[in-house]
């Protein structure tokens, strides 16, 4: 798990905010996209702000088709 230097913690500290200075590794960014085309073409019937907690199982033949990103 990424953590904030110290020079990033003394920022926040100071001015309230903090951009860290970390990336998600393109690999799971893609995988993350991957998962989210997958969830859209699986709900096309549901508008994209409705989706919200897609990552947790179906409760219900009316819920929304999730994705488990593994």
């Amino acid at each position: 798990m990424a953590r904030l230097a110290e020079t990033e913690i003394d920022y926040y500290q100071e001015h309230g905010y903090v951009v860290p200075n970390y990336r998600v590794p393109d690999t799971l960014l893609a995988r993350m996209r991957d998962a989210l085309d997958e969830v859209l073409v699986a709900n096309p019937n549901v508008r994209t702000e409705q989706l919200a907690g897609i990552m947790t199982p179906k409760s219900g033949p009316g819920d929304t088709v999730g994705h488990q990103l593994t």
